[in-house]
């Protein structure tokens, strides 16, 4: 499976705006009424004063947390984990009668069952379901108010609305505020939505050249991109007759033996530390951190790709060299590419160029930083005149194929 760098925070915001997102959207909503009609009718000391009201802030805090872990997983009745928490200690303090009394009790877990419907219904049509909890949210404000007035008076439901000119006046403005704010969740739902896959997308195209940890990085930090010298341990690995191979076979049978070469590679590479692998025709290039990543990629990579190639009647040589280079996103204005360039990555290209099938030819440099030194392969050192060098290199050849 594809490695991800795109964190959802990138659209949704951290945790603790996830968090904050969802208890004063929904968790926390009924609460946050609810202060404002006790507090006008009773006073805020009266109010702050009472314990089951802090046991009600306090539910919605939980069900806030629980759903914010994971947002885009929550489940329908995840809504019912504030009245459920809230109903269990309350009717511990007050008693079963006292607490089913409250009619604000009955309509808390009222309208607690049509959220939860509402996201339910988010499987089927997710703009209905957000226009519906656009409505909900809005209706808290009238059912504050009939609850505000519910001691003074013997109230009928449907009466207390349709009887007073006032009353249907707050009624149905607020359901044309439902529906604007539902109209407009729906747009910015919809934005964020088409975000999200297109970070997505982009995701998985710059995937194909740029390390994980490297655009990470660079979507904090301006320099993660820029041009800085950097120890390093290149690694070169060529198809050995590869072009008159090429010449004896169709193009699509060049492409898929090419393609497999690439799909062995990859996956051993970054078991390995290694980076993105850069690819020209059948010659591959990454780098890693040490060496020791580096010749454990080499070893793991010789017999898999043997047994690759074997079926084509091919095989392969690699090459290692250590040593400083410069590193970073080169290129003009329209094209641009992130490599490493010095004379470490000459080297390890011209000491690839010197394996034959199943060797690994590593420079003296890179044998002196691996520890423990490798025993198996048989190891023997000797001196190649590199091209473009006027002195004789030692190097270190293997052979593990």
């Amino acid at each position: 499976m594809q490695e991800r760098f795109l964190d959802q925070q990138i659209v949704y915001g951290g945790r603790f705006e996830q968090f904050l997102r969802e208890l004063l959207t929904n968790s926390g909503v009924f609460w946050m009424f609810d202060i404002v009609r006790q507090s006008t009718q009773n006073g805020l000391n009266t109010y702050i004063g009472s314990l089951p009201h802090w046991v009600l802030f306090g539910s919605g805090l939980v069900q806030a947390w629980i759903i914010s872990r994971n947002p885009q997983r929550q489940h329908w009745w995840h809504h019912f984990i504030a009245p459920v928490l809230y109903t269990l200690i309350d009717v511990v303090l007050e008693g079963p009668s006292a607490f089913f009394s409250e009619p604000y009790h009955i309509m808390y877990w009222i309208w607690a069952g049509t959220m939860a419907l509402a996201y339910l219904l988010e499987n089927y049509s997710m703009s209905f379901a957000t226009l519906l909890k656009s409505l909900l949210l809005v209706s808290l404000l009238p059912a504050s108010y009939m609850l505000a007035e519910w001691d003074t008076a013997h109230l009928a439901p449907l009466g207390y609305w349709f009887n007073q000119p006032s009353h249907m006046f707050i009624l149905m403005g607020i359901i044309v505020l439902g529906l604007l704010l539902g109209s407009a969740s729906i747009m910015r739902e919809r934005f964020e939505r088409l975000l999200y896959d297109l970070a997505e997308h982009f995701e998985q195209i710059a995937s194909w050249s740029f390390d994980t940890g490297l655009i990470q990085s660079a979507y904090t930090s301006d320099k993660a991109l820029a041009l800085q010298r950097q120890e390093r341990t290149v690694l070169f690995m060529d198809i050995r007759g590869f072009t008159p191979w090429s010449e004896a076979h169709e193009p699509h049978e060049v492409v898929e033996m090419v393609n497999q070469f690439y799909r062995t590679v990859e996956p051993l590479i970054k078991a390995n530390n290694g980076f993105k692998i850069q690819m020209t025709g059948d010659e591959i290039m990454t780098r890693f951190y040490s060496a020791n990543d580096a010749f454990a990629a080499a070893q793991a990579l010789q017999p898999a790709v043997s047994r690759t190639l074997a079926q084509y009647g091919l095989s392969a040589g690699i090459g290692l060299h250590s040593g400083e280079v410069i590193e970073g996103l080169v290129g003009g204005q329209q094209t641009r590419q992130y490599g490493i360039f010095g004379d470490t990555v000459n080297v390890a290209a011209r000491l690839q160029s010197q394996a034959k099938a199943g060797e690994i030819v590593m420079s003296q440099t890179t044998w002196e930083k691996l520890s423990p030194q490798p025993a198996n392969g048989h190891p023997k050192k000797c001196e190649l005149i590199l091209k473009g060098k006027t002195e004789p290199m030692t190097v270190v050849v293997l052979s593990l194929g």
